[in-house]
């Protein structure tokens, strides 16, 4: 979920702050030919909560319609998870990452 509030410079432009969390969750499993006729199997679980934060600027080129654009970014709050592959277990409980990005948008109200 976001929340925000969008301040409008004039009829055509403003900005529109955004701010909310995000809860992601990985569960893969992939089998790959190893040494020999073998067979290596990997499993990766892992789970995650971050904060994120959008700062878009919002163009409103017709009354009802809008394109936004700019950046985003996520900070990690907390997460734990492993990738098990054969014997060896490597542990992701202190890997974080912090995304940053660009997002665009068109939208309509009514």
């Amino acid at each position: 979920p976001r929340g925000g509030y969008a301040f409008m410079f004039s009829d055509l432009l403003g900005i529109w702050p955004r701010g909310g969390f995000s809860y992601w969750n990985i569960n893969n499993t992939d089998e790959a030919p190893g040494p020999g006729n073998t067979t290596v199997k990997t499993e990766t679980n892992a789970h995650g909560f971050d904060l994120d934060v959008e700062a878009m600027l919002a163009i409103v080129p017709v009354p009802h319609a809008m394109f936004l654009v700019g950046p985003t970014l996520d900070f990690p709050i907390s997460g734990s998870g492993d990738i098990k592959q054969g014997n060896n277990t490597t542990d992701l409980d202190e890997v974080h990452i912090t995304t940053l990005g660009v997002q665009a948008a068109v939208g309509v109200w009514f």
